[in-house]
């Protein structure tokens, strides 16, 4: 038990910091009219889309990794380590093309609405540029949890977190000689902070002896690991898709009633998400547990991990019921500030 928790503490504060920060944005965001609310939530669905590829990558070359250093097979999980980290960057970089030319479409099908749409392409268009760094970070976060180095993945985050929520006043309304951007301010606050992320996990993962030799070239040999890593990690990545497409067929249903109540289920799918995603997160980090125990051939011990791990997040889950239960209309209220709105928020919670 002291070992999962130990294990699961650093991924659930990065979880929470990530869940926390983009609610920053919509907070901030929210100062500029219930349609840049709208854009953020619209671009929340893209957002997922990147995490999809990044966890099916991390997930997957996560477990091997895992599993390779329970078996002390280290050039083995290095070089699932390596094979992970740059099939993400060249993923990342071709959502990036297509994306960018298809920014417009690709915000419509999302669910914007003409009134909400040039916000959204505004938001998209930087979140676009980031996502192979994005994809990295999620592969680089999930193979130092599959290590049981979850701590470091944590400083990833918290760092940039706390430097995302300093500059999305800044970038969105301005400071002395720094124009404000409105809406794409927080989305380049976004972007920074995903970088810094990026380097401060580069930085640590130079000083690991498993993920060091990550930085050599890309070696797609041997194919069987890619294929083992999509395998493992596809649940993941349907996951986060299923999220996604239920978010925009919701979206879709709900534009007839106008960008209020898209800025409502959107603001509210966010507020919901730090449930899922601390659950996600804390899933996650066991895997260093699972797969290394797996791996040793000490099946009873995970087991004994596994049922540990559901019953705090079952008591997690009972937790966060509750508090958008009875928190709701003071959480939605932070968001939306209309208030003839909060009402459909808290319904919504």
């Amino acid at each position: 038990p002291k070992l999962v928790t130990t294990l699961a503490i650093p991924t659930i504060i990065s979880m929470m910091v990530s869940a926390i920060y983009n609610m920053a944005d919509t907070f901030f965001v929210s100062q500029l009219g219930t349609s840049a609310v709208g854009a953020v939530g619209i671009v929340f669905s893209l957002m997922a889309i990147i995490q999809a590829i990044g966890f099916t990558l991390g997930m997957g070359s996560g477990t091997i990794v895992s599993l390779h250093l329970g078996a002390k097979e280290e050039e083995n999980a290095t070089c699932a380590a390596s094979t992970g980290f740059f099939s993400a960057i060249v993923l990342g970089l071709a959502l990036t093309v297509f994306g960018s030319l298809f920014v417009e479409p690709l915000m419509q099908v999302l669910g914007a609405t003409e009134t909400i749409l040039p916000y959204a392409r505004d938001y998209g268009q930087y979140i676009l540029l980031a996502a192979p760094i994005m994809c990295a970070s999620f592969v680089m976060n999930n193979i130092f949890r599959c290590e049981g180095k979850s701590v470091l993945g944590m400083l990833g985050i918290g760092t940039g977190g706390i430097l995302n929520i300093i500059l999305d006043p800044i970038l969105i309304f301005g400071l002395g000689p720094i124009p404000g951007l409105g809406v794409a301010g927080a989305a380049a606050a976004t972007v920074s902070a995903q970088f810094i992320v990026s380097l401060v996990l580069v930085l640590s993962m130079k000083k690991d002896p498993v993920l060091a030799a990550q930085m050599r070239i890309w070696n797609p040999t041997p194919l069987s690991n890619i294929k083992t890593m999509i395998q493992i990690g596809f649940p993941s990545a349907v996951q986060s898709m299923l999220y996604c497409s239920i978010s925009m067929i919701l979206t879709r249903f709900v534009t007839s009633w106008g960008d209020t109540a898209v800025a409502v289920q959107r603001v509210g799918g966010q507020i919901e998400s730090i449930s899922w995603m601390t659950a996600e997160g804390f899933g996650s980090a066991i895997n260093a547990f699972v797969g290394q125990n797996y791996g040793a051939g000490n099946l009873k011990r995970v087991k004994k991990g596994y049922m540990k791990a559901a019953g705090i997040m079952f008591i997690w889950g009972m937790f966060t019921t509750l508090l958008l239960i009875f928190g709701a209309v003071p959480i939605f209220s932070l968001f939306i500030h209309e208030p003839e709105v909060i009402p459909a928020g808290a319904d919504y919670l």
